[in-house]
């Protein structure tokens, strides 16, 4: 299991990180989204190349979205 750390302060979008060299070829996987700073929540916005084209999932974390 790969694991990419992003830290973003409060009220800003963090930076972008490319998942592909992640993924291993895979169709479907898990993306976790958590917050070091107790009980806060996040919005975590993924985009990502499907059949139809460009896909986005926008979610309020913390989260686990399963993207296939």
């Amino acid at each position: 299991m790969a694991i990419v750390e992003i830290w973003a302060p409060p009220g800003v979008w963090g930076p972008y990180a490319d998942l592909r060299s992640y993924t291993g070829g895979s169709r479907s996987y898990t993306v976790s989204f958590n917050t070091v700073s107790g009980s806060s929540t996040f919005d975590a916005e993924i985009e990502y190349v499907d059949e139809g084209g460009l896909e986005s999932v926008l979610s309020v974390g913390p989260t686990s979205p399963h993207l296939q």
